[in-house]
């Protein structure tokens, strides 16, 4: 089903002001988007999930500069009652299901999902097997259920069991085969690639506010800003003034159309200050590629004396 979109003028005035304003973007007003929703549309209970988010991760940048975040995992792991509070979150995120959502409200659950499961393994399972508090470095290293990380089977819905890889392939990239040759179908929004968080410092940062399908539009065009106004994505660097970015270009190249079309979808969500250096510079493709930083993007404690 395609969605309806809000209109162009409304949606432009909001977005403008989640990107001057600090902080994240609110929910845009429900009555622009309920075109969206097919009869007998639903979507998921977010209180837990947002609380959660409230509790566990911290913003790291200075106010007025691109949103950056933390997630304490280490702090999560120690708490009384995790298992529990884990639960709750994830019976809230499954309380409809998806094949009842409006298109747009499946993808913010998916987005939502995603991002929590990654937390949610990646707790459980952040030490070290019989090597006392000794934490993992990345998730990577992480073996779930005798698979890696992200290609075990970990989330259930209904009656169908995704690894990470498979539930994003198949809820967000519309189970693009990216070695078919073939551009990407409709139903692939490339800006989800800075929605999902894989947990690394690599990642775009994970945001303080949960997806929603009434705001959807307007939290990944948010997104994919904000990602692209940090230099781990975006930036000119090195003796060689190269245009560098993130390996989302390099990796999904085909999810965006290809490369050049790439470039120019890098071009038209960069900072404004970034897209007149691009255009001074005389940039016509990306040139170099940022290495993906695997370590756990986990909150950094600062140590007490005494």
């Amino acid at each position: 089903m395609t969605t309806t979109r809000p209109r162009r003028s409304l949606l432009w005035m909001s977005l403008v002001c989640a990107l001057c304003a600090p902080g994240i973007p609110a929910a845009a007003p429900a009555e622009h988007t309920k075109a969206a929703d097919k009869p007998g549309a639903a979507a998921p209970d977010l209180a837990e999930y947002q609380k959660f988010l409230d509790d566990y991760l911290t913003v790291i940048s200075a106010k007025g500069e691109p949103i950056d975040t933390r997630f304490d995992y280490e702090r999560l792991y120690d708490v009384r009652g995790r298992y529990e509070r884990l639960a709750r979150i994830k019976r809230g995120l499954m309380s409809v299901p998806p094949s009842r959502m409006s298109d747009a409200a499946r993808k913010a659950w998916a987005i939502n999902l995603y991002n929590f499961t990654v937390i949610e393994s990646g707790t459980n399972n952040l030490l070290v097997p019989d090597r006392g508090r000794l934490r993992h470095k990345t998730l990577r290293e992480i073996r779930l259920r005798g698979g890696n990380f992200f290609e075990a089977p970990v989330i259930d819905v209904e009656g169908v069991t995704y690894s990470l890889d498979e539930f994003e392939r198949h809820f967000l990239l519309a189970d693009f085969d990216r070695d078919s040759g073939g551009g990407p179908p409709a139903a692939l929004d490339p800006r989800v690639h800075f929605a999902v968080v894989c947990g690394a410092l690599g990642c775009p940062p994970l945001l303080p506010r949960a997806y929603r399908g009434d705001s959807l539009e307007i939290q990944l065009e948010f997104a994919t800003r904000n990602a692209l106004g940090l230099e781990r994505h975006l930036r000119i660097g090195g003796k060689a003034r190269r245009l560098e970015a993130s390996e989302i270009f390099h990796w999904y190249a085909a999810d965006f159309g290809g490369l050049a079309k790439a470039f120019e979808f890098l071009k038209a969500h960069a900072t404004p200050a970034m897209r007149k250096a691009i255009q001074a510079g005389g940039y016509t493709g990306i040139t170099g590629i940022i290495p993906w930083d695997w370590n756990l993007n986990q909150t950094v404690h600062k140590k007490t004396t005494g």
